[in-house]
Parts: structure tokens; C-alpha cells; sequence
């Protein structure tokens, strides 16, 4: 479902880095020694060693980093959008998924230990698992606090949204 994601010319720049079973023990030593390196904010702490541990699977996305910038946003698009359907797909069969953009992921030493090549962006260590609880939704803002609607650019004035009768 994820790679049905619209992506401009077919580029599909998305690349997926599974880590299960022993592969997962790594990539969370990997990043525990990335913190201990202290440049980043706060070292990895033991109750948070074992809860990343506890997690059943991890799924690196990665990106092909295209140097013109028009690509490299039309990929980016691409590659968050392929994220959500593989959210969305994972939530309806009951399978939670965090993204994580901790940020050892813009450490070229974490990109070698665990496999990331050359001209690639790491997009985010996503946790899957089946969550104990479902956390409550957070309050969005409406769309109408969002929305503008230009009927005439010369008047610049704004208009009061309706519910179109279905």
C-alpha cells in the first residue's frame, strides 16, 4: 500500500531498511553509541534501552538525495506520502507505527553502521508493534481557520464557508 504513494515521473525514491530479531538489537546499539558520542541532546537511558528493544520491528526509510531542488521536494513529498499509506495501512489492521526523526538520523556514522548508502537521506526510524493502548486524538484546528477563499483578488475580500448541502 505505502509505495502507492503519487511520486512525480515514477521515481519511486523510497528505500526500506528492515530490522527484525538480531538486526533490531543493532540498530538499537547503533544508536545508543550515537548518543553516547554526547552530540546529541541527552544520552540514552536504560528504561529507554529496553523499551526500544521491546519493540517488535523497525523500518528505516531512506531517500535517493537529489541535488536540484525541484527533485529533491517532489521526492520528499513522494516519500512522506508513502510513510502515511504505510501508517494507514498498518492502523487499520491494528498495527501501530511511530515516526521517529531522533536526531541521530542525520549522523553520517549511524548511515554506515546500518547500511544507508552514499546520496541517501534518512527519512525515519519508524517502531512498529501492536500497541498496549490506543492514545486519545489530539484537537486539530478547523479547516476554516486555514482556508482562504479568493473569489475576486482585486476586492481581497474574504468569504464565510457554508456547508454544501449533500
Amino acid at each position: 500500500m505505502a509505495i502507492w504513494a503519487p511520486n512525480h515521473k515514477m521515481r519511486e525514491p523510497w528505500r526500506f531498511i528492515v530490522f527484525l530479531d538480531e538486526g533490531k538489537q543493532h540498530l538499537v546499539e547503533v544508536l545508543k553509541s550515537e548518543k553516547e558520542k554526547g552530540k546529541f541532546p541527552r544520552p540514552m537511558k536504560p528504561e529507554r534501552l529496553e523499551q526500544l528493544l521491546s519493540i517488535p520491528a523497525f523500518v528505516v526509510v531512506v531517500m535517493q538525495a537529489d541535488p536540484r531542488p525541484m527533485i529533491f521536494e517532489e521526492d520528499f513529498a513522494a516519500v512522506s506520502a508513502c510513510i502515511q499509506n504505510f501508517q494507514l495501512a498498518a492502523w487499520e489492521r491494528g498495527i501501530g507505527i511511530l515516526w521517529n526523526t531522533d536526531p541521530t538520523i542525520y549522523s553520517p556514522t549511524f548511515h554506515a553502521q546500518i547500511g544507508v548508502k552514499p546520496g541517501e537521506k534518512v527519512f525515519g526510524i519508524m517502531q512498529i508493534g501492536y500497541p498496549d493502548m490506543t492514545p486519545k486524538a489530539q484537537q486539530r484546528t478547523s479547516v476554516e481557520e486555514k482556508l482562504t477563499v479568493i473569489t475576486d483578488f482585486a476586492k481581497r475580500k474574504p468569504i464565510t464557508l457554508r456547508r454544501h448541502p449533500l
